[in-house]
């Protein structure tokens, strides 16, 4: 596998903790984004007793998904009482989930975002924000309830992108880059919700997608309350160390 697994061993089975390279699909897929097998497609490959964890063995037990873009954590079970388990913290909020992210423009104050996001068909390629409390609008058909915590981490000098945390209990298709978008702070490179196309250094690194990775998960106490990261991938880190400052990059740019 062209990726690394952790594996941790909980009361319920072991819990294997991937960290998932970007322009990758983590299940199958049947767009032609990628000549790579999904991540679920190679653990099956090294690990084929996870194809009887779910009621989809295709899966591989996985219990989160990220975009093809994304970089960053993923988790599979072992067992399917820990597959369940996972699948109901997730679906009652209880697991945290912080991703870094590049996003265009100075953002320095925290800001707390909530709103519904509802796409017109259930696998839109872009979905749409209402901001807003819960119950403060008509729910829309296929409308999901979201928040998220977006904190500043560091600006450029000449303000034109930022290098932002976003903390989140909720989890919806698109939330974090739909919500950067509705706060007037879209990725860079992420063309469809509005972000620009940034032409970093090439003794740096020249991106051609946005800047998005799942860095740390939090679970709760039924799962000893277990802190997982996976640093930021190395092409990345060559960005934050020439942008920002050392005690930003020694914190997110450490050897996965």
């Amino acid at each position: 596998m062209n990726f690394s697994v952790d594996r941790i061993s909980l009361d319920l089975g072991e819990l294997l903790v991937i960290a998932k390279p970007s322009n990758r699909h983590s299940i199958p897929n049947k767009s032609k984004s990628s000549d790579l097998p999904s991540i679920a497609e190679e653990l099956l490959e090294n690990y084929p007793e996870l194809n009887s964890i779910s009621d989809q063995p295709e899966e591989a037990g996985l219990v989160n998904r990220l975009d093809f873009e994304t970089s960053g954590i993923l988790l599979a079970a072992t067992t399917p009482i820990l597959w369940k388990l996972l699948r109901q913290k997730y679906s009652e909020h209880q697991i945290r989930k912080t991703y870094l992210l590049l996003v265009g423009g100075s953002l320095t104050e925290l800001k707390n975002v909530s709103g519904f996001l509802y796409g017109r068909y259930s696998r839109s390629k872009k979905v749409s924000v209402i901001l807003g409390s819960k119950g403060s609008h008509i729910i829309k058909k296929r409308s999901q309830f979201c928040e998220g915590i977006y904190q500043p981490l560091a600006v450029t000098l000449d303000g034109c992108f930022s290098f932002i945390s976003v903390s989140t209990f909720t989890g919806a298709r698109h939330q974090v880059r739909a919500f950067a978008q509705a706060i007037g702070h879209p990725l860079l490179g992420d063309i469809t919700y509005g972000g620009k196309s940034y032409n970093f250094h090439n003794d740096i690194y020249p991106i051609s997608r946005f800047f998005l990775h799942s860095y740390q998960i939090f679970l709760p106490s039924c799962l000893d309350n277990l802190k997982l990261e996976i640093p930021l991938p190395k092409k990345f880190q060559k960005i934050v160390h020439h942008y920002f400052a050392s005690s930003i990059s020694s914190q997110y740019c450490r050897e996965i």
